[in-house]
């Protein structure tokens, strides 16, 4: 992992995991575990209180099967959110998931959720 604080407003951060999982009773490899994963951000804090985080990741092929040669192909997601914090203890977002509306497996046989907005208000206290 690897992040940096390259202004008092810009945030950037990277991870790269390489595992190697194995079932102690099989010594296959742990089902859906990737063996490989990649992600980033990216976050910039306007003046006007509008924070907005840009997010991308990827994960390698996974195995799909306790005692079978199955496997679940690797993918790619990515996001988006803005924040507003204008208001003392309350937040506005806006958060995209899967922004690319990508159809990659998350289970085998099973798509990732399509493109998804949320919009919300956050209070603290």
């Amino acid at each position: 992992d690897a992040v940096a604080n390259i202004t008092p407003i810009d945030y950037f951060g990277i991870a790269l995991t390489a595992r190697s999982g194995r079932n102690d009773r099989t010594n296959a490899q742990i089902p859906y575990l990737p063996g490989f994963e990649f992600s980033a951000s990216y976050r910039h804090v306007f003046p006007i209180d509008v924070t907005l985080t840009a997010e991308i990741g990827a994960y390698t092929e996974r195995r799909a099967a306790a005692f079978v040669s199955r496997t679940a192909p690797g993918g790619f997601w990515s996001g988006l959110k803005a924040e507003y914090e204008g208001v003392e203890r309350l937040t506005l977002f806006l958060n995209f998931e899967n922004l690319l509306n990508r159809r990659d497996v998350v289970w085998r046989g099973y798509r990732v959720e399509p493109l998804r907005v949320d919009v919300g208000v956050s209070y603290r206290w």
